[in-house]
């Protein structure tokens, strides 16, 4: 109806379309599909055909290298989502073939595994520890005895994620003393990750995390609530129906680490819940 409005027509032999009288040029995406620029047009991405080293994509740098660190990551996700979500090592010799240098670009494109952000949750009585990886939102969580104790949080990352799987580049965490202290800094030497901490008081610098903690508590409240069974259980369900879930890269982050999605089963059977 807006289009017969506008009294648009389109000629697909010069690319373009008349709308309200005037011609506007249309777009082709990689896909193939034609599309209006609705925004002033950057010219970031060229396709170039039949060039000696054969079929290239190259990226115009100049708006990348000058644009702020905001900027860049937009940038940056709009190329992950133009080139149909490659995986980060593509992506980084993509923009690195097409001559970006600034590392902090570089940074922006996180692999599985790279960044791990962690934080302590309350979960009705209990003590909750949230691990979630940066890149494809995978979360891993368990009870904690005692959150003032290094010992019981460094063998708790052993077991539901180191030993998993294997030592990562950082951790992300907030200030508190259980997560930042001498025996986790020995801890993070001896396996060569970069612990880094947010600013204090700034919750929101942890954003990603203190978000899917809101998620995971409230799934394990409504799990205990219908089911009546075990906090741990609930625990351990909540986190792997959060697994399946889809996140803002289209995919759940079980498919991004196992690359394909487990089977959830549920049995109702004589009117009692059995998992």
């Amino acid at each position: 109806d807006a289009m017969k409005r506008a009294k648009t027509t389109f000629d697909f032999q010069r690319d373009c379309a008349v709308m309200f009288g005037k011609e506007i040029p249309l777009c082709s995406t990689l896909s193939g599909h034609y599309c209006i620029a609705v925004v002033p047009k950057v010219d970031i991405l060229h396709k170039l055909d039949n060039v000696q080293s054969g079929n290239k994509v190259i990226l115009h740098c100049k708006e990348i290298e000058s644009s702020s660190f905001r900027d860049k990551k937009i940038l940056v996700e709009k190329l992950h989502r133009q080139f149909c979500h490659p995986p980060a090592l593509k992506l980084k010799k993509l923009i690195t073939n097409a001559g970006v240098t600034d590392k902090r670009i570089m940074d922006l494109i996180d692999e599985y595994n790279d960044n791990l952000a962690m934080d302590l949750k309350d979960i009705g009585a209990y003590k909750v520890l949230h691990l979630i990886d940066h890149a494809t939102r995978y979360s891993a969580a368990c009870v904690v005895a005692n959150k003032n104790s290094s010992t019981i949080i460094i063998e708790s990352i052993f077991r539901i994620w180191i030993s998993i799987f294997g030592s990562l580049k950082q951790f992300l965490s907030d200030n508190g003393g259980e997560l930042n202290n001498d025996e986790f800094c020995s801890m993070g030497e001896a396996f060569n990750v970069v612990i880094r901490t947010t600013a204090a008081e700034s919750p929101w610098s942890n954003g990603l995390n203190e978000r899917h903690n809101g998620v995971l508590g409230s799934m394990v409240l409504k799990v205990l609530a219908d089911v009546k069974c075990s906090f741990h259980v609930a625990l351990a369900w909540s986190v792997s129906a959060k697994n399946t879930l889809h996140n803002a890269h289209g995919f759940s982050p079980n498919q991004l680490v196992r690359l394909n999605m487990h089977t959830l089963i549920y049995i109702f059977k004589l009117g009692v819940h059995v998992w």
